[in-house]
């Protein structure tokens, strides 16, 4: 993906281009916690087609050798059925991460309810990972591939990566959220919400952290 967006960057003649085919700009994706670039992977895959187009007049019109040969490589890359495939997993999956990531900036110290959206994370996922043969089958019909045996271990090899990435995915989830009732002590602390307590003492929370620190009890 930086391939794409650093063609473009700081050339407004590439740009002019970009605008007149494909109408929109190609976004730098800021890093999130899963280093995923989403709003990158929507555009690219969105407007795959034009960009393909764009490449083609940047490879007829250009004069810089340079730029002819940096296009080039970007537009058999976009027509590349491996990349193709990717671009669509992700373009798949990101959705969910970036619904996550978001709830997650919001709730940072209600362990319940981050338990709640890790669930729904991860039946989300797990949805897209029983789609990826479907995904796989419906990438290997546009493109023609010679041999049949070949295309059979294409579609193999292609449908067990993208699985295992999504297995990776949850199990980081997992991993970044095992100690997920450690957070409920944290709202105990928070002096806004001493008035509230003397009121309605959350009794739930007080339970769940002596269930975490042992030494409380």
């Amino acid at each position: 993906m930086s391939d794409i967006t650093n063609f473009f960057n700081k050339s407004p003649q590439r740009i002019a281009i970009l605008d007149e085919t494909v109408r929109k700009r190609i976004p730098h994706g800021s890093a999130t916690r899963w280093n995923f670039k989403s709003r990158t992977i929507n555009t690219i895959y969105e407007y795959r087609e034009q960009l393909i187009e764009c490449m083609g007049k940047i490879e007829s019109t250009s004069k810089q050798a340079v730029a002819i040969n940096q296009a080039g490589a970007i537009h058999r890359m976009l027509e590349d059925s491996n990349f193709v495939f990717w671009l669509t997993v992700f373009y798949n999956i990101m959705p969910h991460v970036d619904v996550l990531y978001n709830q997650l900036q919001k709730t940072l110290t209600d362990a319940a309810l981050i338990r709640k959206q890790v669930y729904v994370f991860q039946l989300s996922l797990e949805k897209e990972r029983k789609r990826m043969d479907t995904v796989t089958k419906e990438i290997s019909a546009s493109y023609e591939i010679s041999r049949k045996r070949k295309r059979e271990n294409i579609h193999i090899n292609r449908t067990v990566a993208a699985r295992e990435i999504c297995d990776v995915i949850s199990n980081q989830v997992k991993e970044r959220f095992c100690f997920i009732s450690h957070y409920s002590a944290v709202s105990l602390l928070e002096a806004p919400k001493f008035q509230e307590y003397e009121k309605k003492f959350p009794v739930q929370i007080l339970d769940q952290t002596t269930d975490v620190y042992s030494i409380l009890q």
